[in-house]
């Protein structure tokens, strides 16, 4: 398995440790109703902020610990990051069929706005989205390596 393969399995783990974590906190908040009022869209905007900020963070220390860790098992520190012409293909082909589901988020969330949903709802449909697009795709990655495309 390359190297590329084992750091898909990396940002899956990653994404489903940040999304639990997020959707833990977030309702604690929203039980608190902390997202009901005049400042509904400061709070969401505040918790949408986070969760970026705690995505990108986990997924740098979750790639350098697994590049650490995949250097003691192989004895080998410099392992090769090269991307050839079927790297490539699984990629396209994985991006093809995210951007497919994100336009079908996008269509939805517009169908919340136009329903008069709370901005709380509408965003967070927005992420939830994202969190299924992003396991998807890589789900989708993994799938294609295996049928060796």
């Amino acid at each position: 398995m390359s190297f590329h393969q084992k750091s898909i399995y990396v940002s899956l783990v990653n994404t489903i440790i940040v999304m639990s974590a997020y959707y833990w906190w977030v309702s604690g908040r929203y039980a608190d109703g902390v997202f009901d009022g005049p400042n509904a869209g400061v709070e969401v905007g505040k918790s949408l902020l986070t969760l970026i900020v705690a995505g990108i963070l986990v997924q740098i220390v979750g790639m350098i610990l697994f590049s650490i860790l995949q250097a003691i098992m192989t004895n080998n520190p410099n392992p090769s990051f090269l991307i050839d012409e079927r790297d490539r293909t699984i990629e396209l082909k994985a991006l093809k069929v995210a951007y497919n589901l994100m336009a079908l988020v996008f269509f939805l969330t517009i169908i919340a706005l136009t329903m008069g949903w709370s901005t709380f709802a509408v965003f967070h449909i927005l992420v939830v989205g994202g969190a299924v697009i992003a396991f998807v795709e890589a789900l989708a990655q993994l799938c294609l390596y295996r049928r060796g495309h």
